[in-house]
């Protein structure tokens, strides 16, 4: 059966390579417990998946400098436990609906700079 991807928030997240082949992922310093992920964030009504992950990657990483290489053709949904569905987005949301984006990082390490003005990665 095909969920409705209405019920769900829209996403997106972005796999980042950098020159030799490595994947970017931050350890999140919002949780008590180790939690490490990949940049990803919401998408703002009207707002192009695309654009949305390149913000989403600029605000939690500085990273401007960036080519996209591929993204997911489809878009990838979860659903969140009940508990923790009506603690986020005031209960409007299932879960959450991702559009996935694989980058080749262009810069050099001097970009990346997790220390925003609302940093999520240590």
């Amino acid at each position: 059966m095909l969920k409705n991807l209405d019920s769900y928030r829209p996403c997106v997240g972005v796999v980042l390579l950098n020159k030799a082949g490595k994947v970017f992922i931050g350890r999140r310093n919002d949780k008590t417990k180790e939690i490490w992920q990949l940049p990803q964030g919401g998408i703002e009504p009207g707002e192009d998946a695309a654009i949305a992950a390149k913000r989403e990657l600029y605000e939690e990483t500085g990273v401007r400098n960036v080519k996209i290489i591929k993204s997911h053709l489809d878009w990838l949904s979860y659903d969140l436990p009940e508990e923790i569905r009506k603690a986020h987005w005031g209960g409007k949301y299932l879960g959450q609906k991702q559009k996935w984006f694989l980058m080749e990082f262009l810069g050099d390490d001097a970009e990346i700079n997790v220390n925003s003005q609302i940093p999520e990665f240590d």
